[in-house]
């Protein structure tokens, strides 16, 4: 004895055969408009605008910072790996040259050799805040390169009578805090 299958489980049956294929092709669709996007965004970071390039670069949170310089002004350009936009900071803000980036989370920071005291600028990339860091009188930078890392930045400095001071600034506090070891030269 066969049993027939009813014409209606057989509609059932095709409809949801394409449902699966139209999911299937909507996926297919998404991920390859994703590849496109992520694809523009990485050809944006090396078809930037021409200019000198100090080669100072980082990278955190799909963003990159990079330092550009229209003379006597570096500036800091960020573009976002995922949409490609790019933004940039003021470069009346960073006199001189910036020698180096470090990127965390939302915060980048850069040290300026030629800046008054060799401050160190940290920004934030959401709310834009913009906060100077400056080393106590009588430290002088030892050329060590800044870090971030969760909020806190950290670098070297040296003080002609001591040795070298380690200085950790807190970016939720705004305080500074120097670690010191006279031994160390």
């Amino acid at each position: 004895m066969v049993i027939k299958k009813k014409p209606l489980l057989k509609i059932g049956i095709l409809f949801g055969k394409f449902v699966c294929i139209l999911l299937f092709a909507t996926l297919l669709y998404y991920i390859a408009s994703a590849e496109s996007t992520r694809i523009q965004a990485y050809w944006t970071v090396f078809l930037i605008e021409e200019e000198d390039v100090n080669g100072a670069v980082a990278i955190s949170n799909n963003k990159v910072a990079r330092v550009g310089f229209f003379s006597p002004f570096a500036h800091l350009v960020i573009i976002d790996l995922i949409t490609g936009n790019t933004r940039h900071y003021n470069a009346n803000e960073y006199p001189g040259a910036i020698d180096w980036i470090d990127m965390d989370g939302d915060w980048v920071v850069t040290r300026n050799d030629y800046a008054p005291q060799n401050s160190i600028n940290a920004i934030n990339l959401v709310t834009d805040e913009h906060v100077v860091v400056t080393p106590p009188l009588g430290f002088f930078v030892d050329h060590q390169l800044p870090a971030i890392e969760e909020n806190s930045i950290v670098w070297m400095f040296h003080r002609p009578c001591c040795g070298t001071d380690i200085l950790h600034f807190d970016l939720s506090s705004r305080t500074t805090i120097s670690i010191t070891n006279d031994g160390w030269q």
